[in-house]
Formats: C-alpha cells, sequence, structure tokens
C-alpha cells in the first residue's frame, strides 16, 4: 500500500510510519497541507495513487487537516482512506462536514494515539483496499494497459469549465492485419504498440485522459486548445511512419486515421467527441492514413 504521512514534526511522522508499518510498502512524507495535495495529485497522475494518508490536524502552510481532506476530495478522482490525528478533542460536528461526501473511510484519533484503535481502523482499510483491488481490474484495459471507457466516461465527466481537446483514433486496416498476420501473434501487438506511442505524445500529468475505446479505436482528451492538440495528432501520425516492431521481432507497417474537436464555449464532451467522430470518419472517407479536423 501506498501511504503519505503528513506532519510538521519529523519525530511523529517516524511514529505513524510504525504503526502503519505491517500495510504499508512505499512511504511519502510531507510536512504542509499544500506538499501533500501537490504529491496526491503527481501519484494519480501517474496512475499510481495514494492509497492511505495520514495527516495530523495541525500543519505548516495554509491548508489544516480538515481543509487538506476537503481539497482531496474535491480534486482527486480517487481520494485515499484518511485517518485524521490531532491533539485536541474534535467535535463530530466540527468535521463531519469534510466526510459528507466521502467516499472513503475516514478515522479521527485524538494524541497520544491509542495503537489498539488505530490498528483497528488500519485493518479496516487494509480489508477494504483488498476489495478496491478486486474491482480495479475494470480500470484497465487488460492488453494496452490504458483506461478502460467506462473509467474514462467518468474522469470525463467532472471536466468543468477547463478547455480542451478530443483525438479520435482508429487504425487503418486492422482486420487485415490480424486475418494476415493472425490476432494473438501480430493483432495484440500492434495494439500495444499504438498505445505506447500515443501515450508518449500525450501527458496524464496535466490531466490528459487516453483509453481504449473498443477493438481498435483510441480516445484522448487533452487538457488545451486546438493547434497543440493538431500539433500532438501529428506527430503522433509521424510516429506512425516507422514500422510497429512486434516482440516477435517482426516489422509491420500501420497507418492511423484521426479526428480532433476542440470545445467552443460549453460544450459538453459529449457533443465535442461528436465531432471527433465525425472528423475521424472523413478521415476514413479520405482514403485513410490522415488527420481531419472537424467544424
Amino acid at each position: 500500500m501506498r501511504v503519505l504521512i503528513v506532519n510538521k514534526e519529523e519525530c511523529e511522522r517516524q511514529k505513524i510510519r510504525s504503526l502503519v508499518i505491517p500495510i504499508g510498502k512505499e512511504f511519502i512524507y510531507a510536512s504542509t497541507g499544500e506538499d501533500a495535495l501537490r504529491v496526491l495529485q503527481e501519484k494519480e497522475g501517474n496512475n499510481v495513487p495514494v492509497q492511505l494518508m495520514v495527516t495530523d490536524l495541525e500543519l505548516q502552510g495554509e491548508l489544516d487537516g480538515l481543509n487538506l481532506a476537503l481539497e482531496t476530495n474535491r480534486q482527486l478522482e480517487y481520494p485515499p482512506y484518511m485517518v485524521l490525528t490531532s491533539r485536541y478533542h474534535l467535535e463530530r460536528e466540527k468535521w463531519k462536514w469534510t466526510t459528507k461526501d466521502w467516499a472513503q473511510f475516514m478515522a479521527v484519533f485524538r494524541k497520544p494515539i491509542n495503537v489498539y484503535g488505530f490498528r483497528i481502523a488500519i485493518n479496516v482499510v487494509r480489508n477494504a483496499m483488498r476489495r478496491e483491488e478486486e474491482l480495479a481490474i475494470h480500470r484497465f484495459d487488460s492488453l494496452t494497459g490504458l483506461l478502460t471507457r467506462q473509467t474514462a466516461e467518468k474522469k470525463l465527466r467532472r471536466i468543468k469549465d477547463a478547455p480542451f481537446s478530443i483525438l479520435f483514433i482508429d487504425i487503418d486496416f486492422f482486420n487485415q492485419i490480424n486475418k494476415e498476420h493472425g490476432r494473438h501473434s501480430a493483432g495484440d501487438g500492434v495494439l500495444k504498440a499504438v498505445a505506447g506511442i500515443i501515450e508518449s505524445h500525450v501527458s496524464p500529468r496535466r490531466g490528459d485522459i487516453i483509453s481504449r475505446w473498443g477493438g481498435d479505436e483510441y480516445f484522448v482528451c487533452m487538457m488545451t486548445t486546438l493547434p497543440h492538440a493538431t500539433e500532438a495528432a501529428e506527430k503522433i501520425q509521424e510516429s506512425m511512419k516507422l514500422r510497429i516492431h512486434l516482440e516477435d521481432g517482426r516489422a509491420l507497417p500501420v497507418s492511423l486515421s484521426i479526428g480532433v474537436a476542440t470545445r467552443r464555449g460549453p460544450e459538453s464532451w459529449e457533443d465535442v467527441f461528436k465531432r471527433a467522430d465525425e472528423g475521424l470518419y472523413t478521415a476514413k472517407q479520405s482514403g485513410k492514413s490522415c488527420i481531419k479536423v472537424a467544424a
């Protein structure tokens, strides 16, 4: 389990670590709420989210433990399980607003920490994590490692007023590749290789979303404007001029058709996607292996 310990005192951080060692494999430390929030965002952006955060109420900086919990829940798609420590007694009315819509387990411990009670809470987290691991397999495509369509749609619904552009990508003549070279020996290798090429030109760290939409289709939502999205599409196309090298040593020529659309005003992601899909259709009808920007 990936554990973030947030406390302004080094000795306190080590005490907490000693209590969490039974379930922790990776420990990360922060002394301020701002640093902790930045770590949480970076880890989630890299698809290695923090799974448990133990934070003190009193922190350096502007974010105390309660507000850190609130911002974590607001800004992260997969907020970690939360354990809060405080040297003061916290009345439930003071902190329950933080957990009103909290999907994860949260416990509050007054210092000095009751070790027995703390370990019970940690066991609750461990059991919940086991259940989550069973569900996590549905978040990522088992072949390419990209987000599944369902997971991508969940992320897309969280986009508010930010500008974004969508690339809808399809592998040309994919059925022919499967027929001539074999689905498992070539087709799967092509799908994985194309996914890797797309990932190399897109940045999940800034909120970009990459998904295997289904079959040989890929969906990319870039948190940027049309010129940058078109440039990324061109770089992806440029990379495809080199043959796809499979694990068995074969090199196959593969091309892509790409439709691009950018958000206009308050458009929903579904509206933008519809235009990107139309752009992809136009690219296919125009001879494939090209990029078409939707009006």
